[in-house]
């Protein structure tokens, strides 16, 4: 059976993003999801209140006006805070969500080096199959940065499997031979919106968090299509410029062609200015709060594909 083929994508194009609807369980409508983060008073709260008014009431009547006790202020999380976490509530799935394809799998070659094939041309309308004639190219495994090859799978034709791989441009598609790699199914997915600078964290057909994102500046642009994570990184200085973690992707900047002396791969990171996240910002990378990138890299693994749109 011939694998689906990943639409292409072009940015600010309405009908490639369909839109979603419903949540992905009973609890994550707005407004559990409000109650569930703080928003709307429980009942014990409402009681607790009523029970103080009272008390200073009487005490009133008894011997004089008394001082309602000073409440200390919370103490600022305005350096980390998500405002919009508790209207949006993790688990709510928003309209312009578009659940990234399924089904993919994480695909390690078994040897040293893998040989990558085409797509046969002139095939029957809407089918691929891979043209075995012709290398497009061999990668070597471990990388040259000494980690494990990794590409994402998605379907297989003939004994060969149609994959997305870590190279140059972006959402370069080819086909790997089935026995020569080793197959991983991955239930985790990413997808990001540009436009409302958010993070979906996807299992199965559910949406099961969601978080707050700087992307790329106009002049640095943040990439759309398709990529995945092929490191998970633990910074030495989880309080430095990059937070606790980087999550490595497959995909490069289309402006810079290195950067901090490497390629300049698509990361998603942490960062110690979080009054970014929200804006347009970064070099092409994707900013989390350092709370909720360490929540994502302990989540997804190599091989999480990511979709990010407009």
């Amino acid at each position: 059976m011939s694998p689906t083929v990943p639409p292409r994508l072009r940015p600010a194009t309405p009908p490639l993003w369909q839109p979603a609807t419903g949540l992905s369980r009973p609890d994550a409508s707005p407004g559990a999801a409000a109650a569930r983060y703080g928003v709307v008073s429980r009942p014990r709260r409402a009681t607790a209140a009523l029970t103080l008014a009272l008390t200073l009431a009487v005490l009133a009547v008894v011997g004089g006006a008394v001082a309602a006790p000073a409440r200390s202020a919370p103490a600022s999380s305005a350096a980390s805070a998500d405002p919009l976490q508790p209207i949006l509530g993790r688990q709510a799935r928003p309209s312009w969500a578009v659940m990234p394809p399924e089904n993919t799998s994480t695909v390690f070659p078994k040897g040293a080096h893998v040989k990558v094939y085409p797509t046969l041309k002139g095939g029957k309308k809407g089918s691929l199959l891979p043209d075995t004639k012709h290398q497009l190219i061999q990668l070597k495994n471990p990388t040259p940065q000494g980690f494990p090859l990794t590409m994402v799978g998605f379907g297989e034709a003939k004994g060969y499997l149609y994959v997305l791989l870590p190279v140059h441009p972006n959402q370069t598609f080819g086909w790997v031979k089935s026995s020569d790699v080793r197959i991983v199914k991955n239930g985790y997915r990413l997808e990001i919106s540009q436009q409302h600078h958010r993070l979906l964290v996807w299992r199965g057909k559910s949406v099961i968090d969601s978080f707050a994102v700087a992307v790329g500046r106009p002049s640095l642009p943040t990439p759309n299509g398709y990529f995945f994570a092929n490191q998970i990184l633990k910074q030495a200085n989880p309080a430095g410029d990059y937070g606790p973690y980087i999550v490595s992707t497959s995909g490069f900047s289309e402006v810079l062609t290195s950067f901090e002396d490497g390629d300049a791969a698509v990361g998603l990171h942490g960062t110690n200015q979080p009054y970014v996240i929200g804006t347009d910002a970064s070099h092409g990378c994707i900013r989390m709060f350092n709370r909720d990138v360490a929540v994502v890299a302990r989540t997804v693994s190599v091989g999480t594909l990511f979709e990010i749109h407009p």
